[in-house]
């Protein structure tokens, strides 16, 4: 592990809180996949009254802790991320050092959804954890991170991506967007466009940890 790895590690694991108040815990989440459920459970929300799930997946060749810090590097998207193209920390929040504690508050800028417009939305990171259910035999398998939406109370979003050591040095990166009661008609009609765009996200972020760009 690069001694800028290891201080990354550590700052993602101090901010690993496990709050009573989650619905499903992160270790019941580690071996998610998109093929298990077209309506996936999420931390925050849970399991119940899904409405609609965009997942994409996708092996790396890299550590589970390079793509996992590739992740929450919010600040470096623009480098590699064609969807997210943009993040900014709103006020009393900050991006860095990376990563960024639970509880801090974004705007993502996004585009691809809509023809000749780019489209913001309002997030808060929900979990941080490069070493999820971290016992002496699976030390280094699994990295979690989340952020759920933070635009209205009334149309709970939440977005979790799992990391995961499957061996010969490739990890599995599993990302999916859980939408609950509440979510607007707009955004079940963009619903083909925002799993394109997932799909060209996992691409993006396959190139930039595989490239050695960061």
């Amino acid at each position: 592990m690069k001694p800028s790895d290891t201080l990354l590690w550590l700052a993602s694991l101090a901010n690993a809180q496990n709050y009573n108040n989650f619905k499903t815990k992160p270790s019941d989440l580690i071996n998610t996949q998109c093929r298990d459920s077209d309506k996936l459970p999420t931390l925050t929300y849970g399991s119940k009254d899904i409405v609609f799930t965009i997942c994409t997946e996708k092996y790396i060749k890299g550590t589970v802790l390079e793509v996992h810090n590739a992740i929450v590097d919010f600040a470096s998207y623009p480098k590699w991320n064609t969807f997210v193209i943009d993040v900014e920390a709103r006020s009393g929040s900050s991006l860095t050092p990376s990563p960024p504690p639970v509880g801090t508050k974004m705007t993502f800028t996004t585009t691809g959804l809509i023809p000749k417009v780019n489209t913001k939305s309002l997030e808060e990171i929900s979990y941080v954890n490069p070493d999820v259910d971290a016992h002496s035999a699976t030390r280094g398998t699994y990295a979690m991170s989340a952020w759920k939406g933070d635009m209205t109370k009334l149309a709970p979003l939440e977005h979790v991506n799992v990391v995961m050591n499957v061996g010969y040095g490739y990890t599995r990166y599993v990302s999916y967007e859980s939408y609950y009661p509440g979510v607007t008609a707009a955004a079940i009609a963009l619903k083909g466009k925002l799993q394109k765009q997932f799909d060209q996200q996992g691409e993006d972020l396959k190139k930039y940890v595989e490239g050695g760009s960061k």
